[in-house]
């Protein structure tokens, strides 16, 4: 068999790093997730690890590094060590709660979480994270060209997903149906005023999945004062007191009444009154309270769109039965892109210096050599010749860089300059091979 060309370098591959599954897993899982409050520490020492090309997939429920690397046992070792210290444990322990994937199957992880379908661990997909991660990952210079061409791939293959098979990632929840129907009503939710009425759990948390679908305007109400400024700083928005409910009523484009005090707080007058001082516009109202907390005959009304618990989980129920329909089609989309991907993907080696180069480099050096050892015009004449040398390695440096950007010019110059300046096993076993035929 021949032996490896020992002028090339491994060519890279891409390596999903991530928390073990299993009993083994659990020591970094429980110090680590939710991992999305950590990414930026985390992607911190991921940076000053100099791991490489990389970003981090972080969310309540996943921790995952993506790396693209020469060195991969170097590059999981170097991922063990950031999870370690950030951690508190040991390396072993922190190497031994980890596992990881290779090419394809790390490229079908980000195939998957660019399309928001849940992974093969059965993660919750979260929409919109890879693309967050991958912006987050670029400020920090962590982004060069090979990750960018797999994301890209990626990006490409989730888009023909949903415009082939679009319920097969849409979201499910109760929560996601509450926000289909206020832009379905209201269209950008950043013009929209909301108005949150009460405590309950699931009015705080529908008012959460608004305000990241791009809500820019809450208010809060409660009858108890300072618990309604409790909730609005939790929420970081403003609140009024329980007096003016009828004022913050018919401000409101998105009413979500979560008091549950087992009263009516919302009565079909109240709202016409506030209707008419809206000269009509239309108003999205949930009732998230048990029991309920707006009068059932609002539904009746013009302009008033009332919906419900029962309404809301109709809505996702009927969503969850599209989706599992229109799965099959998604995942098959998202199979034949990364198949076509991984068939014309080559990504490029790390190039070592050739032999000619070595033989130009050699010769400069024994020309500076000799001129050194003349007089002030020899001596003069050698520095030429180092500054010579120092700028041509500088504009090689700069042009690769420009090719495939700062961090992955550096890898290549620093594995370049290791094969040069190592202990030269690899040069005599080249040799001595050369020789022999």
């Amino acid at each position: 068999m021949a032996s490896p060309d020992p002028t090339i370098a491994p060519a890279p591959a891409l390596l999903a790093i991530g928390i073990r599954r299993d009993g083994a897993g659990a020591p970094l899982r429980e110090r680590l997730l939710p991992a999305d409050r950590l990414a930026p520490m985390l992607l911190d020492r991921l940076a000053a690890a100099k791991l490489g090309e990389a970003l981090l997939l972080a969310t309540p429920e996943r921790c995952e590094i993506y790396a693209v690397s020469a060195a991969p046992a170097q590059a999981i070792a170097t991922a063990a060590a950031v999870f370690a210290e950030l951690c508190g444990l040991t390396r072993d322990d922190a190497a031994a709660a980890i596992e990881s994937r290779r090419d394809g199957e790390a490229m079908r992880g980000l195939f998957l979480a660019a399309a928001a379908f849940e992974g093969t661990a059965g993660d919750v997909p979260v929409p919109g994270a890879l693309e967050a991660a991958h912006r987050t990952a670029a400020a920090r210079g962590l982004v060069g060209r090979d990750l960018e061409t797999i994301l890209a791939a990626a990006y490409e293959a989730a888009g023909r997903v949903r415009r082939e098979a679009a319920p097969a990632v849409e979201p499910t929840s109760m929560a996601a149906a509450a926000v289909q129907a206020a832009i379905d009503l209201h269209g950008d939710l950043g013009t929209c005023q909301t108005l949150l009425i009460g405590a309950g759990d699931m009015g705080q948390l529908l008012a959460d999945e608004l305000v990241r679908a791009g809500l820019k305007r809450l208010t809060v109400v409660h009858p108890n004062e300072s618990r309604a400024a409790l909730i609005a700083r939790q929420h970081q928005c403003h609140y009024r007191p329980w007096s003016e409910l009828d004022a913050a009523l018919a401000a409101a484009d998105i009413v979500l009444s979560a008091l549950g005090d087992g009263r009516q707080t919302l009565s079909a007058a109240a709202v016409r009154a506030a209707l008419k001082r809206r000269r009509l516009r239309p108003m999205l109202l949930v009732d998230a309270a048990l029991p309920s907390d707006i009068e059932p005959a609002v539904g009746d009304i013009d302009d008033a769109f009332r919906y419900d618990l029962e309404d809301l989980e109709r809505i996702a129920l009927g969503r969850l039965s599209r989706r599992k329909a229109a799965a099959d089609a998604g995942l098959s989309i998202l199979e034949a892109e990364l198949a076509a991907f991984l068939g014309r993907w080559t990504p490029a080696p790390l190039a070592a210096p050739a032999p000619a180069a070595l033989a130009r480099l050699r010769a400069m050096l024994e020309a500076e050599r000799r001129l050194a050892a003349g007089g002030p015009a020899e001596k003069e004449a050698g520095r030429a010749v180092i500054e010579r040398l120092l700028q041509r390695a500088s504009d090689r440096f700069d042009a690769l860089a420009a090719e495939v950007g700062p961090r992955r010019a550096e890898a290549m110059m620093a594995e370049a300059i290791e094969r040069l300046l190592g202990d030269g096993h690899s040069s005599d076993k080249a040799g001595t091979s050369k020789d022999k035929r």
